[in-house]
């Protein structure tokens, strides 16, 4: 057994790993592929240029409690994140590494929080995999580095939730900090920080014995909630007493009305369900096979049991409330992926403790990466090969993407390989971890400078600010402007009034329009401009316009 079974408490007592059976590293080393996939690159729409302005406009406006962007009034999430990347980017000249940081160093919190709560509740062996079950996903691979509101979401809500049920300080403390981080954590991303943790809290309410003591008592539950609610309650009235207009928006359309209305990123009922195991690459198998083990142990009575009971109704929780709402996205699901993470490393405990290891738990996720990684391989050849023969142009097109695709597909089927091999034990599921981040490595070092020169809006913000046209205001149709504003400090804005601008603007005007959008253009307009620039940035042909003499 893992540690002595307790009626009342959530801590089982710990024991010393093995060491051939823990992870690389601890799997700390993840955070190299991480931290690479953030600083090599720009900002990438359709969501880090809009939060860099944000943050930019506050600094630049001097105003904190009120947000802008690209001028007009901003009104979709309270100020945290924009705060805190705002800070590091003035600091740093407006590093997008820098702007950064706060989602970097909250991904790190969070997988230190998720293997000390591992620890607490199955013991070390399970801890020492929580890291690299965390951090190995392609979801927090990805995300972990970004610039976006959800690491930090993520971080506190839980580390509220490790306070809220933890034993080694007073409970006038744990009330404090846990209130509190959750209060910081409404401030990230608004009223859904209070769902997320309450999915964990009932979960541990209906797992518990009957009696039990599961945390704090219930006095202590008032002062906890006026510190969760306090911070974005507070900046809310202030911002709505700053501009009315906010009062609407702020306490019913971000989010009852998301809810109840028409919103964007609205999906289908089953989204998540097919997304998330994707997502959870490749701990999936272990996730799962840890639902199945708390669903056959529903009635057992002992504290491991229940301990494993409370992570996975913390999770289906998640994906259940998230799967009824009709927005939809799968980083939205950012703060369930700790319970995932504790799941698989406890269900990966669970086998080596009782020598009934799954081969296929890793193979299959094995097979996938392996035929990723020759896909990619094969591409990345062919494109090589191309070029030996190619016209000038076409070698330009092709010879930056075919180094990368080549050492891209053999470090996936290297590791994959190696897991295949390994499967037999936990070597092999550190090898899967090895393919997921070693090819994240790879495509920061190789394949995102290259991508960038498309992605980010910074090359063509830059040859618009050197145009000799100076204008106040810089309509847009069918692009993002704030991309455009951050980079290159040019003007341009949410209106999409092209004639009212070309009257007010005239030899000075300029317009940034989608190539599809143009063939929409009125004649009156066309006639009246001319085309100046054309570029792609990301997957759209962007043409900015100008008067014509």
């Amino acid at each position: 057994m893992m540690g002595r079974r307790h009626d009342d408490e959530l801590d089982p007592v710990m024991r010393e790993t093995p060491r051939e059976d823990r992870p690389f590293l601890g799997g700390w080393w993840l955070l190299v592929p991480i931290m690479a996939w953030a600083a090599m690159r720009g900002l990438w729409a359709p969501d880090e240029p809009r939060y860099a302005q944000i943050a930019k406009e506050c600094w630049d406006r001097g105003e904190w409690l009120v947000l802008h962007i690209c001028g007009d009034l901003y009104h979709d999430k309270p100020p945290l994140v924009y705060w805190l990347a705002g800070l590091f980017g003035r600091l740093t000249d407006w590093s997008e590494f820098a702007m950064r940081m706060p989602s970097m160093l909250a991904t790190i919190g969070s997988a230190w929080i998720a293997q000390r709560l591992t620890r607490r509740l199955f013991g070390d062996v399970a801890a020492a995999w929580a890291v690299p079950m965390y951090l190995g996903t392609a979801m927090v691979l990805e995300i972990g580095g970004r610039l976006q509101l959800d690491p930090l979401l993520a971080f506190f809500c839980l580390y509220a939730i490790e306070r809220f049920i933890a034993r080694e300080e007073p409970v006038d403390r744990r009330s404090i900090r846990g209130g509190f981080a959750l209060g910081l954590a409404a401030m990230a991303k608004g009223p859904v920080a209070w769902l997320h943790a309450g999915f964990a809290l009932l979960a541990v309410r209906l797992t518990q014995p009957r009696g039990a003591r599961t945390g704090m008592a219930w006095g202590w539950w008032i002062p906890t909630a006026l510190f969760a609610v306090a911070p974005v309650a507070i900046w809310a009235v202030l911002a709505s007493l700053a501009d009315r207009r906010l009062a609407e928006q702020l306490f019913f359309k971000q989010h009852l009305g998301r809810v109840s209305g028409e919103a964007p990123h609205q999906g289908p009922l089953w989204e998540h369900l097919y997304e998330m195991p994707l997502f959870l690459l490749p701990t999936t198998a272990f996730v799962l096979l840890a639902l199945r083990r708390a669903w056959r142990t529903r009635k057992a009575e002992d504290q491991e049991a229940r301990n494993l009971r409370m992570v996975a109704l913390w999770l289906c929780f998640s994906v259940v409330v998230f799967s009824l709402i009709p927005v939809k996205r799968p980083l939205y699901l950012l703060p369930a992926y700790p319970a995932a993470a504790i799941l698989a490393a406890y269900e990966l405990s669970c086998r080596l403790r009782a020598g009934t290891w799954l081969r296929s738990a890793v193979r299959v996720p094995a097979a996938l990466l392996f035929l990723v990684g020759v896909g990619v391989l094969v591409v990345g050849v062919a494109a090589h090969s191309s070029a030996v023969r190619a016209t000038w142009p076409q070698l330009q097109e092709l010879t930056p993407y075919a180094p990368a695709g080549v050492l891209l597909g053999l470090v996936l089927t290297l590791f994959a390989g190696l897991a295949w091999r390994r499967a037999h034990g936990p070597r092999g599921m550190d090898h899967l971890v090895h393919a997921t981040g070693g090819g994240l490595l790879v495509a920061a070092l190789f394949v995102a400078p290259v991508m960038d020169e498309v992605k980010s809006a910074r090359l063509l913000a830059e040859r618009m600010a050197a145009l000799p046209q100076k204008p106040v205001l810089i309509p847009t149709r069918g692009v993002q402007p704030e991309g455009y504003r951050f980079y290159g400090g040019v003007p341009t804005s949410r209106s999409n009034d092209f004639l009212a601008a070309l009257e007010r603007e005239r030899t000075d005007f300029l317009g940034l329009i989608e190539e599809r959008e143009y063939a929409k253009l009125e004649p009156e307009l066309k006639a009246r401009t001319v085309e100046l620039l054309r570029a792609q940035v990301g997957s759209r042909d962007i043409i900015v316009l100008g008067a014509k003499p």
